[in-house]
């Protein structure tokens, strides 16, 4: 029975009243005016995330575009870069390009998580953005991913 409690409540640190352990949770009474305002601060906090972490790609893609100096068309959803000549374009180009930031996507991403894995200290706001914030960054890799193959088509 210690075995089952001491896996089960090993990440609670217990305090010690003479010789067996007390463990303390805190409940908290909440109204259901304060979960939605939770909610709808963590979806804009979660939307704003989303935005700066499709802006960090992008101008990474702008960053290593410009370093072919290839003239780039920047509209309001995706970068397009130009020339669309097959000549002017080989294997190693396209991955700097379009490989290398998603995979900096990555990288960052679980980096972040890592962190916030590792120091649980801090809980604000903040904290919840950089959370957000790594999420996206790897979810860009996988949606890259899994939508790059239906580039490979041709058109």
């Amino acid at each position: 029975m210690a075995d089952l409690r001491s896996f089960l409540f090993r990440f609670r640190k217990p305090r010690s009243v003479g010789k067996n352990y007390v463990y303390f949770t805190k409940t908290v009474k909440d109204s259901l005016i304060n979960k939605v305002k939770r909610i709808t601060s963590s979806a804009f906090i979660f939307v704003i995330a989303f935005i700066l972490s499709n802006v960090f790609l992008q101008s990474l893609i702008i960053i290593f575009s410009r370093s072919f100096k290839y003239k780039l068309k920047i509209t309001y959803s995706h970068i397009t870069v130009m020339p669309h000549d097959i000549h002017y374009w080989s294997l190693p180009r396209v991955i700097v390009i379009y490989f290398v930031p998603t995979v900096l996507c990555l990288a960052l991403g679980l980096i972040i998580i890592n962190l916030l894995v590792t120091n649980t200290a801090i809980v604000n706001r903040f904290r919840l953005f950089i959370f957000w914030f790594g999420m996206c960054l790897v979810n860009i890799f996988f949606s890259h991913l899994l939508f790059a193959p239906f580039g490979i088509g041709g058109n």
